[in-house]
């Protein structure tokens, strides 16, 4: 929605709200992604935990170098496309 926002309105505060709304349901995510692991497999619980978060944690190493290699002019246009394409195919994949 936030990504959405970043293409429709021309008004900052706009799409800072929706930044804000975005990032607090990214947060209630969390709360329930967790117990899957154990769920699915109580036994290897830990090392599937490990294991997910080590390769979650390369979207923070790498993001910030994408978002400067495709920052050109000063238009957040692309790397908002950028991040609306992972999250709709991300999305996908997930179904």
């Amino acid at each position: 929605l936030a990504l959405w926002g970043a293409f429709i309105f021309s008004n900052s505060f706009a799409v800072c709200g929706l930044m804000v709304l975005s990032a607090l349901a990214v947060g209630s995510h969390s709360i329930g992604y967790r117990t899957i692991y154990f769920e699915t497999s109580p036994k290897h619980a830990g090392a599937i935990s490990g294991f997910g978060n080590t390769i979650a944690s390369f979207s923070s190493a790498i993001g910030p170098f994408l978002v400067g290699s495709t920052f050109s002019g000063g238009h957040w246009k692309t790397v908002a496309l950028v991040m609306l394409v992972v999250n709709v195919c991300g999305s996908l994949v997930a179904l």
